[in-house]
């Protein structure tokens, strides 16, 4: 057992040093961990701490200064005393309060993202904020760095736009790199005797480059008011109605847990994904090499709106594991430790993948039954593992959203340090 488990393990190490050499091979400059290109349009924004977006909790973050664009017909206000962010494109208004957490419209309307401060100014969730003013949102892979696209109205398409801007990519890369440089010490992410895999890191404050351009030209926007924003509004009180009688109140299930995961991706997995996102939980796509070969678009574009992604195996957790970490750092530069079965796997294969690092979050089969899933929801005393077919119906996942809006969950994210069903067995089972 002992042998096999040290060749399993060279196995996984000797691919993620295939990988990282690979990329070497394939970028002329190498961008550093955290680094993200911002473009507005067909412009590619100057890459430093004013305009560079950050990641935070699956999601990915951009100074509130880049929505203060022409092109994009919004401008951006930050009351710093008031911790305060409004955005607004002169028809509707967006407020992110940073000190109550909370961000909500012009008629009051809540709803479930928060602004965080980073870099000495507030940084906003981009796909929602683009999404809620009509701007289109793309995540791209380019040889240098991804890139977070913002477009309004005529532009290039992505693939010519990320061959236009190749030039500019590289050079701003290169003046990033010369004055952000790596640490003298760096470690690849190759598996440890006991690993222990960590969150990415968030980018570090670093001093800004001397110069500094404007995003993009500011817009023509009012001046900044005097007074602090209006009010928060409130309901006007409506004349209280003879109550009727109602049912029994439902059990409390914010202490239940729930985490959900996909297996497999079908035609509307990014639909699926932007439905759970909206109601604020993040699904994580559990993919074959299949599914990233054959689409490799649709991978980038879950990772950009900030799902999680996982490598799903079925016999030979090695070779599948290979095959898929390939695929995986070609369609998107980036690598996985989450690993899941829909059936049960031999106790050995078990054991290696816990003693190489990879963390196994379901061998379970999927399942496709509404009544099936808010059964097993009903049934959990405080955690319960969704795992829906990939081929899942955008209907179900609407009804399941709204089942779990409804009584309460508490959703949760399935990250390399999330505590699997595995786990929380034999931890209850201690404590019992």
């Amino acid at each position: 057992m002992e042998r096999k488990v040290i060749g399993m393990r060279r196995m996984v190490s000797l691919i993620l040093v295939l990988l990282l050499a690979a990329e070497l091979l394939i970028l002329p400059i190498l961008a550093q961990d955290g680094v993200y290109f911002t473009a507005i349009n067909n412009t590619i924004l100057e890459l430093n701490d004013k305009t560079m977006p950050v990641r935070h909790k699956g999601m990915y973050y951009v100074p509130c200064s880049v929505f203060n664009s022409i092109d994009l017909k919004t401008y951006s206000l930050y009351f710093r005393n008031k911790q305060m962010v409004m955005i607004s494109d002169l028809e509707k208004i967006l407020y992110y309060d940073m000190s109550a957490g909370s961000c909500y419209d012009e008629e009051g309307e809540d709803y479930p993202y928060v602004a965080i401060y980073q870099n000495d100014t507030a940084y906003i969730p981009a796909l929602f904020t683009a999404d809620y003013f009509g701007i289109n949102y793309d995540y791209l892979i380019s040889d240098y760095a991804p890139v977070i696209r913002l477009t309004k109205g005529s532009v290039l398409d992505n693939d010519a736009f990320l061959r236009g801007a190749a030039a500019i990519m590289e050079s701003r890369l290169a003046q990033y790199n010369a004055v952000h440089p790596l640490p003298a010490a760096t470690e690849s992410p190759a598996f440890t005797e006991t690993p222990a895999p960590t969150e990415t890191p968030a980018p570090t404050e670093t001093p800004a480059p001397t110069e500094t351009p404007a995003p993009t030209a500011t817009p023509a926007a009012p001046p900044e008011p005097a007074e602090t924003p209006a009010p928060r509004p409130t309901a006007v009180p409506q004349p209280t109605a003879t109550p009727l009688p109602t049912e029994s109140p439902k059990p409390i299930r914010s202490n239940v847990n729930v985490y959900i995961a996909v297996l497999g991706l079908g035609d509307d997995s990014v639909a699926i994904a932007e439905t759970l996102l909206k109601r604020n939980y993040t699904p994580c796509f559990f993919l074959s090499a299949a599914d990233i070969r054959r689409q490799p678009e649709t991978v980038r574009k879950l990772l950009g709106i900030g799902c999680g992604i996982g490598i799903l195996f079925e016999s030979s957790l090695a070779e599948e594991y290979a095959d898929a970490s390939a695929l995986l750092m070609e369609a998107a530069r980036t690598y996985t430790f989450i690993i899941a079965s829909s059936s049960p796997i031999s106790q050995a294969d078990g054991i290696s993948a816990e003693n190489t690092g990879l963390r196994i979050w379901s061998t379970q089969a999927p399942e496709s039954d509404l009544h099936v899933l808010i059964e097993q929801l009903d049934q959990a005393e405080d955690r319960c593992d969704l795992i829906l077919d990939g081929n899942v119906s955008l209907d179900l996942v609407s009804k399941l959203t709204d089942h779990l809006k409804e009584d309460d969950y508490s959703v949760k994210q399935i990250t390399e340090l999330t505590e699997t069903a595995l786990n929380a067995i034999e931890k209850k089972a201690l404590v019992q």
